[in-house]
C-alpha cells in the first residue's frame, strides 16, 4: 500500500504529460520491484522526459541510481525532486540515504531535519535517523529512534529489524 505521500506524487505526475507520465512511472515501479534496475532507470528516464518536473520521477530514479552505487547522482535526482516539490519527506530521506553512502554525515542529518520538520510521525524519517545515529556510534539515540518509528506504525518491519 502506497505511502500518503508517495499516493499524492501518484497524483502529481498527472500534471504534464499526463497518463503518459503515470504509465512510465508505474512501469519504472513494476521493474523496480522486481529487480529490473535497468528497465526502472529507463522507465523513469522515459517519464522525466515526458514531464521534466516531475518529483516522483526524480525521487524513483534516485533511487534506482542509488541500488547500482551510483550516490552522487543518485543525490542529484533527489535534489531535483526536492526543487520539483520541497515538501516530498521521502526525497528528502533518500537524499539523506545517498548522503550517508558518500559518508556526508552532517549534510545526511541536514536533510533527516528537513524531514522530521515535515513529517515528525513518519517512520521512515526515524528508522534512517536511527541508522545514521547508529552508524556515528549513538547506540541508545539509535534504539530511541526505532521506537519512535514503530510508535508511529508498529507494524514497521525495517523498525523492527534495525531495533534488533
Amino acid at each position: 500500500m502506497p505511502t500518503r505521500g508517495r499516493a499524492l506524487g501518484m497524483l502529481l505526475s498527472l500534471g504534464k504529460g499526463g497518463g503518459r507520465v503515470e504509465a512510465h512511472i508505474r512501469e519504472g515501479n513494476s521493474a523496480l520491484r522486481e529487480g529490473d534496475l535497468a528497465a526502472a532507470l529507463k522507465a523513469y528516464a522515459a517519464a522525466i522526459e515526458a514531464d521534466p518536473e516531475n518529483a516522483f520521477a526524480w525521487n524513483n530514479k534516485g533511487v534506482v541510481l542509488e541500488n547500482l552505487g551510483q550516490s552522487q547522482e543518485a543525490l542529484r535526482c533527489h535534489n531535483h525532486a526536492i526543487k520539483a516539490r520541497p515538501g516530498y519527506v521521502e526525497a528528502w530521506v533518500n537524499k539523506a540515504v545517498a548522503l550517508l553512502h558518500m559518508g556526508n554525515f552532517d549534510r545526511a542529518k541536514a536533510a533527516l531535519d528537513v524531514a522530521l520538520e515535515l513529517a515528525p510521525d513518519h517512520e521512515l524519517v526515524w528508522v534512517n535517523q536511527g541508522i545514521l545515529l547508529g552508524r556515528q556510534g549513538e547506540y541508545e539515540a539509535s534504539i530511541e529512534c526505532f521506537e519512535k518509528a514503530l510508535a508511529a506504525d508498529p507494524e514497521y518491519m525495517p523498525a523492527l529489524m534495525d531495533k534488533g
